[in-house]
């Protein structure tokens, strides 16, 4: 779950930096209608923390605990593919 948290924000890091920058080619996959746009969301004051996509956060969040995890895994004496 790790692993998958870690690709979508990557996903949603790349989209802001795109939708910011101006390197979009069109709207995003999640822009369905008015009440519901990404896009929308992205371009708003509240898309960055600190000066950091919020996203970025998430990106570091997920990658921290997929290393916690696998120190965890080797205190306790488990090898890594006990979980791939």
């Amino acid at each position: 779950l790790c692993l998958l948290g870690a690709i979508v924000s990557l996903f949603l890091v790349n989209h802001h930096i795109e939708s910011v920058s101006g390197l979009s080619d069109g709207p995003s996959l999640c822009s369905l209608s008015e009440g519901f746009d990404c896009d929308a969301v992205n371009n708003s004051p509240y898309s960055k923390l600190l000066g950091l996509p919020v996203a970025s956060y998430a990106l570091f969040f997920f990658l921290a605990l997929a290393a916690f995890t696998l120190l965890g895994c080797k205190s306790f004496g488990l090898s890594e593919s006990t979980f791939w």
